[in-house]
């Protein structure tokens, strides 16, 4: 194996793998020593360099662009509200708005994409008093409520990457 010079560090993380001799025209292959991240880095650029045995012997370099794709490999994470409960006023009208609920993932693309929705209780029929936009996250209601305080149960484990949300039970 040939080393890669990166700009990564004092050690290269790349090296070439040689193509087996006899194999005229084909070439190395550039191989990472360490896991690529894209969350981490996601775009590297290395010098490969390529020398013939001749005397005297004659090299090249090129430069190669190496662009680590997506993996979904992040859970969304709420970033709003900060506080996990909200007050209502009783009767309220359908239709209005309660809070807006918002959340991020690291990865990128679809792997991004997050849908709110919330989680049914069989034993309650709470959260059919609500309703979650799943693009924007906004509960609004879809009732008249005489209850008057709203509860986040465990935001950060109930949001998930389609369709899972946020579970809300009355106090």
């Amino acid at each position: 194996m040939l080393p890669v010079y990166s700009k990564v560090g004092m050690r290269s993380i790349w090296v070439v793998e040689r193509a087996e001799w006899g194999s005229e025209g084909r070439p190395g292959e550039i191989v990472s020593r360490i896991a690529l991240d894209r969350e981490l880095k996601a775009v590297y650029e290395v010098t490969a360099e390529v020398h013939d045995e001749g005397r005297p012997p004659r090299h090249a370099r090129a430069t190669v662009r190496v662009l680590v794709t997506d993996v979904n490999d992040n859970s969304p994470t709420f970033i709003e509200p900060r506080e996990h409960s909200v007050s209502v006023r009783e009767e309220q009208s359908a239709g209005t708005e309660v809070l807006q609920v918002r959340a991020t993932d690291r990865d990128e693309g679809n792997n991004a994409s997050i849908t709110y929705s919330f989680i049914t209780n069989d034993e309650s029929d709470d959260d059919a008093a609500f309703t979650i936009n799943p693009s924007t996250g906004v509960i609004t209601t879809t009732k008249v409520r005489g209850t008057t305080k709203c509860q986040c149960q465990n935001m950060p484990d109930l949001l998930r990457e389609k369709p899972e949300g946020v579970s809300f039970t009355t106090a």
